[in-house]
């Protein structure tokens, strides 16, 4: 909840939030936070992974360029490695569905911005939080 409070402030509240049907996606708390802040909830199916392929797309990047080549000798130098690699996926590295953008340089866009050469129709509707 902090985190959504907080991405809110700085981003706006988004027209949908999009997440699986664990119990922290379906408590009474979101529940009380979707009404104040006018998005709705979207859930994907169980058993349904692809009805969220952004997500999922980056897991397995997640996993395949970092989880999957690193032993980590302590809980404090996995997050070191893992605090290089987020920075390296968001502040320098393009990406293809973002019309070569990295992901930083596409949060600074404002939301409901032309993005038509984005491949992303409905934008002012998806913004990701």
């Amino acid at each position: 909840m902090r985190i959504l409070e907080l991405v809110c402030a700085k981003r706006g509240a988004p027209v949908y939030v999009r997440s699986d049907n664990g119990p922290e996606f379906i408590s009474i708390a979101l529940q009380k936070w979707e009404k104040k802040s006018g998005a709705k909830m979207r859930f994907i199916k169980p058993g349904s992974p692809w009805q969220n392929g952004t997500v999922e797309s980056f897991h397995d990047k997640l996993r395949d360029e970092h989880l999957q080549l690193e032993t980590f000798a302590t809980v404090a130098e996995a997050r070191v490695l893992l605090e290089q690699w987020r920075v390296d996926y968001n502040e320098y590295r393009p990406h293809s569905s973002l019309d070569y953008l990295t992901p930083s340089e596409f949060a600074a866009l404002p939301c409901g911005a032309d993005s038509a050469s984005l491949h992303q129709p409905h934008r002012e509707e998806t913004c990701q939080v």
